[in-house]
C-alpha cells in the first residue's frame, strides 16, 4: 500500500529535524539527541540546513548561531556558500549573513569546542590539520569513499574543480597520494602508509546530499500545494534532481524508475526509507 504523501512529508521532517540534532550533538553542541548518527560530521550541512528546517524547529537556529560564533575555525566557508547554492530555497541573504558573523552570538553554555578525536568528526580533525581547505576535503573525501578523480571529488563535496586538480597534483607529488591512468584521465587515492594515521573510514550517509534532496522535495514538491496528485505529480516533475541527490547521499538496492507518478512516487519512498534507516542505525 502506498505511503499516503502527506505522511511522506511528515517522515521527511522528522528525520531531517532527527538528523540535525544528531550532527549538533556530535560538533559539540550540549544537548541529548534521541538519535546517534551512523555517518560523519558535516558542519556545513548542519548551518545550511538548521536554517532551512528553523521554521518546524527553531532552536535550530539558535544553535547555529552559537556554534559558528564559538567554531568559526572548523568551517569551509566556501563550501557552505556553495551548498547554500544548492538549495532550492534558500534562506534571505539577511538571514545567511547571520551565520557568518564570527563571535558576535550571546553564548549561553549550550557549545563547546568539538572532540575531534571522535571518530565522526574525522573532517573536523583533517580541517585542524590542513586548515578549511580543498586539501582536506580531498584527503576525507578519499579516505571514506576511495580511488575517485577530480570531477568526482568536486561534485561530491561541493568545491571547485580547479581548485580540486591543483591541490590533487600537490598531494601527489608530496607523495601523500598514489595516481594511476584511467581513460583519458587520472584516479588518485590516498597511500596505505598516510591512511593508517587515521585508522578506519569507511563510507556513510552523506549529510549533505541527504538533507539536500530532503529540502528539495519539501520545497517544490509540497510548497503550499493540498492536493496529493499534484504533489506526486510536483514529485515526478523533479525526479531526475531528487533520484541524483539520493543516489549521491547513499547507494541502496532501490530502483528509481519514472515510469508512472505513482510508482516513482513509491520508489522514492522506499528509496529515502532505505537511507534514513542506514543513517540512523544504532
Amino acid at each position: 500500500m502506498m505511503m499516503p504523501p502527506r505522511a511522506f512529508r511528515e517522515m521527511i521532517l522528522e528525520t531531517s529535524i532527527a538528523v540535525l540534532w544528531g550532527q549538533w550533538q556530535g560538533l559539540g553542541a550540549r544537548l541529548v539527541s534521541a538519535q546517534r548518527l551512523s555517518t560523519y560530521a558535516d558542519p556545513e550541512a548542519a548551518l545550511c540546513f538548521s536554517e532551512q528546517f528553523h521554521e518546524e524547529e527553531p532552536r535550530l537556529r539558535k544553535i547555529s548561531s552559537e556554534w559558528f560564533a564559538s567554531n568559526a575555525s572548523f568551517v569551509n566557508k566556501a563550501r557552505l556558500k556553495r551548498l547554500q547554492e544548492e538549495v532550492s530555497d534558500y534562506p534571505d541573504p539577511r538571514q545567511r549573513m547571520m551565520l557568518l558573523r564570527e563571535g558576535t552570538e550571546n553564548s549561553h553554555g549550550y557549545i563547546r569546542e568539538p572532540d575531534v578525536g571522535l571518530h565522526e568528526n574525522l573532517l573536523l580533525r583533517l580541517r585542524m590539520m590542513f586548515g578549511c581547505t580543498s586539501r582536506a576535503e580531498i584527503i576525507f573525501h578519499l579516505l571514506t569513499t576511495g580511488e575517485s578523480n577530480s570531477n568526482q571529488i568536486s561534485k561530491a563535496r561541493f568545491l571547485n574543480q580547479k581548485a580540486v586538480y591543483v591541490e590533487l597534483e600537490r598531494l601527489s607529488k608530496a607523495g601523500i597520494l598514489v595516481e594511476k591512468p584511467l581513460g583519458r584521465g587520472r584516479q588518485f587515492s590516498v597511500t596505505d602508509d598516510f591512511a593508517r594515521l587515521f585508522g578506519p573510514a569507511p563510507r556513510r550517509v552523506s549529510i549533505a546530499w541527504f538533507l539536500l534532496a530532503s529540502s528539495l522535495i519539501l520545497n517544490k514538491c509540497y510548497s503550499s500545494y493540498e492536493d496529493d496528485y499534484i504533489i506526486i505529480s510536483e514529485l515526478m516533475e523533479h525526479g531526475r534532481a531528487i533520484s541524483t541527490m539520493l543516489h549521491n547521499a547513499w547507494d541502496c538496492n532501490v530502483p528509481l524508475r519514472p515510469t508512472t507518478a505513482e510508482g516513482f512516487f513509491s520508489d522514492i519512498v522506499d528509496y529515502y526509507s532505505c537511507v534514513s534507516q542506514e543513517l540512523l542505525a544504532q
